[in-house]
């Protein structure tokens, strides 16, 4: 079971504030999922055949706004 949205959609997020605010057992399960939905989305090598992230980003973003 999946507990991040991610990538079918972005996740909300609570704040802490120390002394103020807890985390639940689910709110760190969550960013721990959602990270991992990142990496298996990205990939194990995240500049995908291409000399470094940046260009990688670059790539895509040259893509999407064109």
């Amino acid at each position: 079971m999946s507990l991040s949205e991610y990538p079918s959609a972005v996740d909300t997020w609570q704040t802490i504030i120390d002394g103020v605010a807890e985390a639940s057992a689910d709110w760190g399960n969550k960013v721990q999922d959602a990270i991992y939905q990142l990496q298996v989305t990205g990939g194990a090598g995240l500049a995908g055949g291409h000399a470094d992230l940046d260009a990688r980003l670059d790539y895509l973003e040259a893509i999407f706004t064109s």
